[in-house]
């Protein structure tokens, strides 16, 4: 990957989608949840990125189901906003039993685009910049460094390896 010293009008376009994928988005579920398309709140969004790490970590732990209160109390968060933010998206649970932990992460995981690839720009080639394009979590969640932008004329067009 080159460095390049402006942003193109499709690589603007790319950090500016990434930029406000949590406030705008159409939310198309599978069949057996309503298709609808709405504006979800950022800090909606933001609480299911939480929701999805916490699952992870149940995941990890061998937890094959859990309620909202669980969750809630384990991960300090409320059990009534769980509820209502997953509510915006389905039906995932049972009432009286909860969530079946892998088929809510694979729902919260597509309902964050996290199941497709996505294309990023970085802005700023130092240290930081550089040290993000090779950041294997990128990978992990299908993030691509597709550019890295730079002001230094030093940096321009130089090749990092990936």
């Amino acid at each position: 990957m080159k460095i390049r010293s402006r942003a193109t009008h499709r690589s603007i376009s790319v950090i500016i989608t990434i930029a406000t994928l949590a406030l705008d988005f159409t939310i198309c579920c599978d069949s057996y949840h309503m298709i609808k398309a709405e504006k979800i709140s950022e800090l909606t969004t933001t609480r299911l990125s939480v929701y999805l790490r916490c699952l992870n970590d149940l995941a990890a732990a061998g937890e094959a189901s859990v309620s909202s209160e669980k969750l809630a109390k384990k991960f300090h968060l409320n059990s009534a906003q769980i509820r209502k933010d997953l509510a915006n998206f389905g039906e995932f649970g049972t009432r009286g039993v909860g969530y079946h932990v892998e088929t809510l992460r694979d729902h919260l995981t597509k309902i964050l685009g996290l199941d497709r690839e996505h294309q990023v720009g970085i802005i700023g080639a130092g240290r930081l910049g550089t040290a993000l394009t090779d950041y294997y979590g990128f990978r992990k969640a299908n993030f691509t460094v597709a550019a890295l932008f730079d002001a230094d004329p030093k940096k321009i067009g130089k090749k990092l390896g990936m």
